[in-house]
């Protein structure tokens, strides 16, 4: 009985000396190891498997929604002939990737711009920009022309031959519009509502046919900047730009303005952010008292009109007004060496508040009252 136990036992070892090495063999996609020392093999989740064949990763943490890949240029744009004679531009960074629509000289109708924005093949529904420049576009521009489909971040339609902005042309970009840009254009009239666009934080009109601007015209929370330069604007209603609390930069230079009348820039709710206004190049020769409401920090610009002298009555009032924080430039204007200047030259407090302007074949800085006359 021993022997025979012996010899089993020599029998299983013997087979175990003899049997050939099992390779390791590789895991199929799909599978991953649970130890990082390797050992047994475990099966990836279908959503981890789903993920990985879309381009997604879920994360890390408990809980938190898979990383989404932000989409490529292919998938952003619409089918090229879709929106021909126009065309998708776009391009990619480090955060992802934007989409334009651009149009061009080669859109000869109104009707083909509106085909194209009611497009219903576009994959997404909000753009970065809409870009029309060049074309011979004229009329209205309404709500029906910029279409249903699709809202743009930014408008730019410039060089064209619009004479006429729809009340609410711009209502489907409305939530998402941040810049509008009108210039070079035929426009008339500075009425539509800008209420529709609660972000919009720049707007360009200049280089147009305007004339005049509304009292009460515009209302935006957010608008930093207008420029409305290079028109016709002969008269600015009173509290035309009331309605601005956040306005940081006006520009009406190269207009028609020959005076500033009341309250033609109240600014009775503008925070405390400096305003920049450009009057340059006008033919104002008369400035109310009442003109300037409200603003705190102000930099008027009124180079090159046609003022005669710098009336204390009226500039001290924006100077008090301001709590000395203003600074108003006026040089290019035909200002007469006389005792109507003494106040300026006087106090150097209020001389700080203009620019070294010339007069008195000098400059202000350098003028005594001895050069202004029996004063």
């Amino acid at each position: 009985m021993r022997t025979l136990l012996v010899l089993c036992i020599i029998g299983f070892a013997g087979m175990a000396l003899a049997r050939p090495e099992i390779k390791k063999s590789r895991m199929p996609f799909g599978y991953k190891n649970i130890r990082s020392g390797g050992g047994a093999k475990r099966p990836l989740s279908p959503l981890n498997v789903l993920l990985r064949q879309h381009g997604l990763s879920k994360s890390t943490k408990k809980g938190s929604p898979p990383k989404i890949l932000p989409p490529t240029c292919a998938e952003l744009c619409p089918p090229a002939r879709d929106i021909e004679p126009c065309a998708c531009k776009c391009t990619c960074n480090s955060t992802g990737c934007l989409a334009n629509i651009n149009c061009g000289q080669e859109l000869e109708t109104r009707f083909e711009l509106k085909k194209i924005l009611s497009l219903t093949t576009y994959p997404i529904r909000n753009y970065s920009s809409l870009l029309v420049e060049s074309t011979f576009l004229d009329g209205a521009i309404t709500k029906d022309l910029l279409g249903t489909s699709v809202g743009f971040n930014e408008i730019n339609i410039h060089h064209n031959g619009f004479s006429y902005i729809d009340t609410h042309a711009f209502n489907k970009s409305g939530p998402i519009l941040k810049k509008l840009y009108l210039n070079n254009n035929q426009i008339s009239q500075l009425d539509w509502t800008l209420r529709d666009m609660p972000n919009l934080k720049q707007m360009d009109v200049s280089c147009n046919r305007l004339s005049f601007i509304p009292g009460d015209a515009m209302h935006n929370e957010n608008l930093h900047f207008l420029n409305i330069s290079h028109n016709d604007i002969g008269d600015v209603g009173i509290s035309a730009f009331k309605g601005l609390p956040k306005l940081s930069h006006l520009d009406l230079s190269h207009n028609a303005l020959t005076e500033l009348g009341s309250s033609s820039l109240a600014l009775i709710n503008h925070e405390d952010i400096r305003l920049v206004v450009n009057l340059s190049h006008n033919q104002i020769n008369k400035v109310e008292k009442s003109a300037i409401i409200g603003g705190k920090l102000m930099h008027i610009n009124m180079t090159w009109n046609q003022m005669k002298t710098i009336n204390e009555e009226v500039f001290r009032h924006f100077i008090d007004l301001t709590d000395g924080s203003i600074h108003i430039d006026v040089a290019g204007n035909p200002v007469e060496c006389d005792c109507r200047l003494a106040w300026i030259v006087r106090n150097s407090t209020v001389s700080n508040c203009f620019d070294d302007f010339p007069v008195c074949k000098s400059t202000i800085s350098q003028v005594t009252t001895d050069n202004l006359g029996d004063c």
